[in-house]
């Protein structure tokens, strides 16, 4: 688990909940990482996308690589897709 705040952030990875919240369509965690390694998201993300007994809206699943190594993936899609440019 990547365990990650901002300094806004009174979070405690230990005993607290990841708090989420709305932007628009997308949901996020409120000064916080999610919480899941690359391993991890992709295999639940891939998981409920096929599993068609699972209910979910439609997804959009974008996975990126290098971010441990200054964010290079995500460079790379600002490039290529517009709505993947931050804010």
């Amino acid at each position: 688990m990547v365990c990650e705040k901002t300094p806004a952030s009174n979070h405690d990875f230990s005993k607290d909940p990841i708090p989420f919240v709305y932007d628009g369509d997308w949901l996020k965690a409120d000064k916080t990482t999610l919480g899941a390694d690359n391993g991890i998201g992709i295999a639940l993300s891939l998981s409920i996308a096929k599993d068609k007994s699972i209910p979910h809206p439609s997804l959009e699943l974008l996975f990126t690589v290098e971010e441990e190594t200054g964010l290079k993936g995500r460079s790379l899609c600002n490039r290529v897709h517009q709505w993947c440019l931050p804010d």
